[in-house]
C-alpha cells in the first residue's frame, strides 16, 4: 500500500501537470496517516502475539510494579525538594542572614565524612590559596631553618603607637619583586601562622642595621619623628619558621617532585649574607 502511493506521487512529480502538484501535499497526508495505521497495526499484532507467550502477564505486573514504584519515588523527592525550599524561603523571611546558618550546617555535615588527614590537606589548600607568590618565596627563605632580621619601630612616650611592623631582611635573600611589600607580607604570613617571631640577636648587629637603611624603614622613622616630638623607638626581633610552615613545607614538599629532588633547595637558591647564622638546635631557647 505505502508503495503503490510512492509511485503515485513519484508519477505526478514527473508528469509536471500543476494541478497533479497541487494536490501531491493531500496525497503525502494520506500517506502518512496509512503509515501510522499500519506502524498500530504492527504493534497491536506484535501485542497479541506477545499475550499468547508463557510468563507474559507475570512480566506485565512486575513491570507496572516497577513503574508504579519508580514515579512514587521521584514524587516524594520532588515534594521533599519542594518543602526544603519552602522551608528555607520562609526562615530567610523571618532571619536576615540565614546563608551563613546554611553554610556553618554544610561544614558541619561534611565534618562528619572527614579525618584527620583531610582535615590537614583542607587547611593546608586554604592557606596556599591565600598566599601571593612572593610570599611563598619568603616562606622558602625560611624553610630550611634560617632566621632573619625583624624590627618594628613605634613612637615614644604616651599614646605609642607603630610606624612600621614586620620588617625584615628575609625579602631581600627571597628575591621578592615587591620589597616595600615586605612588611605586609611578614604581617599576613604571621596571620596565617607560618612564620613566628623570637628574641633580638645580637650575632646579627650588621644585618639590623642594613634593615634599618631600607627605604620603607626610613620613611618609618621620618612619620613618626613628624607626629611624635620624642622620636621613635627601634624594636629588634628575629624571624624564623614556625611548626605548622614546617608541616606545610613538609607536606608540599612529599607532594611535588620538583622539591624532593633537591632535599634543601632553600639553601642553595636563597642563602646570602643577610641572612643569620643556622639556627640552635632548641628553637625554645631563643
Amino acid at each position: 500500500m505505502l508503495f503503490d502511493a510512492g509511485r503515485v506521487a513519484s508519477s505526478m512529480i514527473r508528469s509536471g501537470n500543476a494541478d497533479a502538484a497541487n494536490r501531491l501535499p493531500e496525497h503525502a497526508e494520506a500517506m502518512f496517516a496509512d503509515a501510522r495505521d499500519v506502524a498500530g497495526a504492527v504493534m497491536e499484532a506484535g501485542d497479541q502475539l506477545a499475550r499468547m507467550l508463557p510468563g507474559y502477564a507475570t512480566a506485565a505486573e512486575q513491570l507496572r510494579k516497577a513503574e508504579i514504584a519508580v514515579l512514587a519515588e521521584v514524587k516524594q523527592r520532588l515534594d521533599g525538594a519542594a518543602e526544603a525550599d519552602r522551608r528555607r524561603a520562609h526562615r530567610g523571611d523571618d532571619r536576615p542572614g540565614d546563608a551563613r546558618a546554611a553554610l556553618l550546617h554544610e561544614l558541619l555535615q561534611a565534618s562528619l565524612f572527614s579525618d584527620t588527614s583531610r582535615s590537614r590537606e583542607k587547611l593546608h589548600l586554604r592557606i596556599l590559596r591565600a598566599m601571593v607568590p612572593d610570599e611563598a618565596r619568603i616562606l622558602a627563605a625560611l624553610a630550611d631553618g634560617s632566621y632573619f632580621p625583624l624590627i618594628h619601630i613605634e613612637t615614644r612616650g604616651p599614646g605609642q603607637r607603630i610606624v612600621l611592623a614586620n620588617a625584615s631582611t628575609v625579602g631581600r635573600v627571597a628575591g621578592v619583586h615587591l620589597n616595600s611589600a615586605v612588611p605586609v607580607y611578614v604581617t599576613h604570613l604571621r596571620d596565617l601562622g607560618l612564620v613566628e617571631e623570637g628574641p633580638q640577636d645580637d650575632t646579627l648587629l650588621d644585618q639590623y642595621a642594613l634593615l634599618g637603611g631600607e627605604d620603607y624603614a626610613r620613611r618609618a622613622e621620618t612619620e613618626g619623628h613628624h607626629n611624635n616630638r620624642l622620636g621613635t623607638k627601634v624594636i629588634r626581633r628575629t624571624l624564623h619558621i614556625s611548626p605548622l610552615g614546617e608541616e606545610l613545607w613538609a607536606a608540599c614538599r612529599a607532594a611535588d617532585p620538583h622539591l624532593t629532588e633537591n632535599p634543601q633547595p632553600s639553601t642553595n637558591v636563597y642563602r646570602s649574607a643577610y641572612a643569620g647564622p643556622p639556627p640552635p638546635a632548641e628553637r625554645g631557647s631563643r
